[in-house]
């Protein structure tokens, strides 16, 4: 692993976009209580600053390459593991 880049599980709180049929305000409050806006990724940090944490989930041992790159907003996670 490349000195600087840790590896860390980081849980959110999500946008997220119910992609079921119509549901009532009900069925929404009732996702949300289930969970359903809550993330969990496991990766490489490979940039952080004040507002953002930028997360790899994938790295090529081969090239050392990243993918699955996400850019969290910090506000949104909840828990933070250094792994």
């Amino acid at each position: 692993m490349k000195k600087g880049i840790k590896k860390e599980e980081i849980h959110w709180d999500d946008a997220y976009h119910l992609t079921d049929t119509w549901l009532s305000k009900e069925q929404i409050a009732e996702k949300y209580k289930e969970g359903a806006f809550k993330v969990c990724n496991m990766g490489w940090v490979i940039f952080e600053d004040k507002k953002y944490v930028i997360l790899a989930g994938k790295r090529d041992m081969r090239w050392g390459d990243y993918g699955f790159v996400m850019m969290i907003p910090k506000g949104m996670i909840t828990k933070r593991t250094k792994l």
